[in-house]
């Protein structure tokens, strides 16, 4: 699997692009990946919009999700200077500051556009030694393929259980750790709850927690998408 994905990884952007217009089709029609579950969230988040307006909505988040995809499987072999030209960072003198104070950094953000270009991007973006806190994937194939795609340029991927220890022996350097906090928490009587689209949803309360336990800034991290593969983070 991984050796199909790093052959398909080689293949131009647009040629890419074009498959994921066939994937978001199949998805959406012939599957009906998640379907149920996408387009109750959509009703639930938008109560003022019409039926047509949800299944347009629906049409573009799959045509998204199909792009994000394919290009996830570009960068296994994705040029240094290429993703650069990709992913722009914007705001970057924010992190010299800091540096400048020996501050180290929690890099707020989530799983929303090109999340991994991003990870492939941000060590040399900013002065901090960068690192991300990712969970282990069950197929270690895939999963050592991933860590050693997305570390190619200097960011570092931690498991979630060595995540604390691995800060609190590196924080001095000053460290800058990318978090992606948008995903439901293990334990709901261990989390923050509040209404966020109309709906009653648990936050993580860990990037409060380190940040306060070793005097961290906080960075909330933006991704834009500008077109299909190209991106800048704010």
């Amino acid at each position: 699997m991984v050796f199909i994905l790093k052959i398909l990884s080689r293949l131009p952007y647009r040629v890419l692009h074009g498959f994921a217009a066939g994937m978001a089709w199949l998805m959406r029609t012939l599957i009906g990946y998640r379907k149920t579950v996408i387009l109750q969230n959509l009703r639930n988040s938008f109560p003022d919009k019409s039926a047509g307006e949800i299944r347009r909505i629906h049409r573009a988040f799959m045509r998204h999700f199909a792009d994000i995809t394919v290009e996830s499987i570009k960068h296994f072999t994705v040029s240094k200077t290429d993703s650069h030209r990709r992913m722009v960072h914007e705001n970057t003198e924010l992190f010299e500051s800091l540096y400048a104070q020996g501050k180290s950094v929690l890099i707020a953000g989530g799983h929303r556009n090109n999340w991994e270009l991003y990870a492939l991007t941000v060590d040399a973006a900013i002065p901090h030694k960068t690192m991300a806190i990712y969970k282990r994937l069950s197929d270690p194939k895939m999963d050592e393929a991933m860590r050693t795609s997305r570390q190619r340029f200097g960011l570092t991927m931690v498991p979630t259980r060595e995540a604390k220890s691995w800060i609190a022996a590196n924080v001095h350097q000053p460290i800058a750790v990318a978090m992606g906090f948008d995903q439901s928490p293990a334990d709901p009587e261990k989390s923050w709850w509040t209404e966020f689209l109309h709906q009653e949803t648990a936050w993580y309360y860990g990037l409060e927690q380190l940040a306060r336990q070793h005097n961290m800034a906080v960075v909330f991290g933006h991704i834009h998408k500008l077109k299909r593969g190209w991106y800048k983070t704010t």
